[in-house]
């Protein structure tokens, strides 16, 4: 496809720096279009920049504009015009780009990214800009597909635009090598990235540096980038006492940046607001955890324990979370630290996003009126009531697309189940002939076809209540949402209290402290954006979802827990796939695989424990007591004790808070000759709950904690409670 760039920032032979990262875009962008570049130049910068080259296959033409001069502007408009002859498509760049273009009636789809700070923080730009700022703007409104850079960003652009804002990252350049040995040594050597200026917060990255060493602390700080604060930065460091510890390595070059960043043991960056934070991500690719500004878009991808977000910017604040990121990266290597931001700024997933934004900007499958949402049931038998699944998700109203994986099953047999439902645009029939029968390769089937903003999975024995899949939109939308976790209830009646978050609590959920381990079906919204390559693990019977759900539990940049419209459990079907009973080895071989996951590596341990927590509570406690009276064989006691070691080497931690019956029966499940019989009595004595040895744990601080039993209990039952309440209103 031809497509024509239009914009005012791109490096030129004066200014080599500036608008780096729409060269990044426009390099990702003709790896499969025929992309022309209209660099609308500042005129101080024209005169030493060629009229036109070629660079790396992309064809550059260069026009003066400055944004102030009307009759530029229509000549720069004039231009467009003449270039849009040979495009079919239009992608402008940087919101000073859309002043020429409001001048025009635009006939090919309109594409624009936008990464401009300035929306964000307007205080900071000067005082003319901040007030045309409003007439600005109002050309976000006028494009078919506006993308930015992040969701805050995104957010600030839906107050005048309607409809839905993609977000795509910057470019962010990952070294080729990475060490996968832990940080060893007592001299703490702390990185910034950023031009000297007011916003970055170099004066207060020097008093941070004092400070730590005041307290003891063999610090040091290497400052990279230049501007009009250098002098100021040294004589603060001179005042403080810091000179000989402070590196001022100036500006140097792109390829150089990994080098000092792969050095430092802790990226230091004080910054007031950005927009992405390119110099942060890339820190956190190259294994180096980060200590930053609590505002901006990089607050979207900067979690624990890679990196700490400070609200209070005081040196003494900044100094408690520089030893604070330490403390948390005690044993993790590069590798394991840039493992999360890896996977969320490859360069894979970003072209698949603008080419995904390029179909919509067409109006091709998944454009203007194509689906949000693609709901994925996967059916494998013919008994299925596939027909009362499908008809839940059609009772909404938001577009979305419902697609049914036959599962070694003709989809001319499931169409004839689904009657006149099959004739419904919104529904589309995929087969599937593995001849495996686990539910992890049907559901990768239809994520592989996915192309909405959100994907959702489904189980074909449930339903929807009416709206549902409505809500969790919206819900997505107003809080900016990666996941959305649906309420549970059985259709029979009941809810199900997971996860027990903490109470009344629906917004900004945490894996540790709201308990998400325990809702291990990856059911309602998945962000498509942030989690595109992710799928269930095919390697194993049961428990192909724990993975996957303990990467968006802990990786999503929010999570929302709805509590309106709620999925349905059904209990009608003969047999459940989920449900079918297997050899211990089967149903704990993903302890395994979790273990030794970038996934589980990437984790605090704070996260570990809680994770392995809930593992050995409902899944390896669970298999003891579905065997209970039944008899053991001596294969499956061996691979129950060897899953018991491997989670008890990985989160040692994590038995603390499990109540003293818990205990005992891990224990005693741990040692392969122990008897069958006790194991059974102990299954048996768990079910009495509200007995001591249900509640009490091994000491004060593991009784009180929130894994523990009393706590576990009560926000199970307020769970249940309020959620019952909701669903009594709502009938």
């Amino acid at each position: 496809m031809r497509v024509l760039v239009v914009t005012t920032w791109f490096p030129s032979p004066r200014s080599p720096g500036a608008g780096s990262f729409v060269a990044d875009d426009v390099r990702l962008l003709a790896e499969s279009n025929e992309v022309t570049v209209l660099h609308l130049i500042p005129p101080s910068d024209a005169p030493s920049a060629p009229a036109s080259e070629v660079r790396d296959g992309v064809r550059i033409v260069r026009s003066s504009m400055s944004p102030s001069r009307p009759d530029q502007l229509v000549r720069a408009s004039r231009l467009i015009r003449r270039m849009l002859r040979d495009a079919d498509l239009v992608h402008s760049m940087a919101l000073s780009s859309l002043l020429p273009m409001s001048l025009l009636r635009v006939t090919v789809p309109w594409v624009h990214t936008e990464h401009w700070s300035g929306l964000l923080a307007p205080e900071t730009v000067p005082r003319l800009m901040r007030l045309t700022l409003p007439l600005t703007e109002r050309g976000l409104a006028r494009p078919d597909r506006v993308v930015a850079v992040s969701r805050t960003l995104a957010r600030r652009i839906s107050r005048v635009r309607s409809g839905e804002v993609a977000v795509i990252p910057n470019h962010v350049a990952a070294p080729e090598e990475r060490s996968t040995a832990p940080r060893s040594g007592s001299r703490v050597r702390l990185v910034a990235v950023g031009n000297l200026v007011p916003g970055k917060g170099p004066i207060l990255a020097i008093q941070t540096l004092a400070e730590l060493r005041r307290r003891g602390m063999d610090a040091s700080l290497d400052w990279v980038g230049e501007g009009p604060l250098r002098e100021s930065a040294r004589q603060e460091a001179a005042r403080t006492g810091v000179s000989e510890h402070v590196t001022f390595s100036g500006s140097v070059p792109k390829a150089d940046v990994a080098r000092h960043l792969q050095q430092a043991d802790v990226f230091l960056l004080p910054t007031e607001s950005e927009t992405f934070g390119i110099a942060i991500a890339e820190a956190l690719v190259a294994g180096t955890p980060v200590v930053v500004g609590a505002r901006g878009g990089h607050t979207e991808f900067v979690t624990a324990p890679d990196g700490i977000l400070v609200e209070e910017r005081t040196p003494r604040s900044f100094a408690d979370a520089v030893e604070r990121l330490l403390a948390l990266n005690r044993g993790r290597s590069q590798e394991d630290i840039g493992a999360r931001a890896r996977e969320a700024f490859s360069d894979a997933s970003r072209a698949r996003d603008y080419e995904s934004v390029y179909r919509a900007a067409r109006g091709a499958e998944g454009g203007v009126d194509g689906p949000v949402v693609d709901v994925i049931i996967a059916v494998h038998q013919l008994s299925r009531p596939i027909r009362r699944a499908v008809g839940s998700v059609l009772m909404n109203d938001v577009p979305l697309r419902v697609t049914v994986v036959c599962h070694n099953i003709a989809s001319e047999d499931i169409a004839q189940r689904l009657g006149e439902l099959t004739g419904d645009p919104r529904v589309r029939l995929l087969e599937l002939h593995d001849g495996v029968p686990r539910p992890a390769g049907p559901f990768n089937e239809g994520l592989d076809h996915a192309g909405a903003s959100f994907t959702s999975i489904m189980g074909s024995d449930d339903e929807l209540e009416a709206g549902a899949i409505d809500s969790w939109v919206a819900i997505a939308r107003r809080d900016g949402a990666d996941a959305v976790i649906p309420r549970l209830a059985h259709a029979r009646g009941g809810v199900v209290p997971t996860p027990p978050t903490r109470p009344w609590r629906s917004r900004r959920l945490d894996l540790v402290k709201d308990r998400l381990s325990y809702r291990s079906a990856p059911l309602g919204l998945v962000s498509r954006r942030t989690f595109g390559d992710l799928r269930l693990d095919t390697a194993v019977a049961t428990g192909e979802d724990v993975q996957y759900v303990t990467t968006v539990w802990s990786q999503a940049g929010a999570i929302s827990l709805s509590r309106g419209p709620a999925y349905l459990v059904h209990a009608d079907a003969a047999s459940r796939t989920s449900l079918t009973a297997r050899p211990v080895e089967e149903d704990l071989r993903f302890v395994h695989r979790l273990l030794t996951s970038a996934t589980f590596r990437a984790l605090a341990q704070g996260q570990r424990d809680a994770v392995v927590t809930k593992i050995l509570r409902v899944n390896v406690i669970g298999a003891i007591h579905n065997r209970r009276g039944s008899g053991w064989s001596q294969e499956d006691r061996r691979h129950l004790a060897a899953a018991i070691a491997a989670l008890r080497s990985a989160a040692p931690r994590a038995e603390q808070p499990l109540p003293l019956v818990d205990r005992r029966l891990l224990d005693l499940a741990a040692v392969p000759s122990s008897s069958a019989e006790e194991l059974d009595r102990l299954v048996e004595r768990r079910q009495h709950r509200a007995r001591p040895g249900s509640l009490l744990a091994r000491g004060i601080a593991s009784t009180l904690h929130r894994e523990g039993g009393l706590r576990m209990s009560a926000a199970s039952v307020l769970a249940a409670t309020s959620l019952s309440r909701l669903r009594g209103r709502q009938r």
